[in-house]
């Protein structure tokens, strides 16, 4: 479990954060996967996983889960909470992801 931890915040980094890198460091594709691919088949099952219910959570499919569609879905307010960030009262996939490898 640690180990898919691991691997889904290396993924989540690599997709959606700006990475900031030493000046010699090895920037090849080699050293830093930058595609889900790169990752074992099992990685890559537990994101499309994550991507597909975040879309089912997302009702009224507008790319960000409300509150209303966090209760439908059986998500705590206080997951709610942590999981939305910049307080936009809306969980975006972004978000979605990071709480998954937080809360979990």
């Amino acid at each position: 479990m640690k180990n898919i931890i691991c691997a889904t915040t290396l993924i989540i980094a690599a997709t959606f954060s700006s990475v900031s890198l030493a000046k010699n460091a090895d920037t090849s594709s080699e050293a830093f996967p930058t595609s889900v691919n790169a990752f074992p088949t099992s990685v890559n099952d537990q994101i499309t996983d994550s991507v597909t219910q975040f879309k089912s959570y997302d009702l009224n499919s507008d790319g960000k889960i409300s509150l209303a569609e966090a209760k439908a879905a059986g998500l705590s307010d206080v997951y709610f909470k942590k999981a939305d960030t910049n307080g936009d009262h809306h969980i975006d996939e972004k978000e979605y992801m990071v709480a998954l490898v937080i809360c979990c």
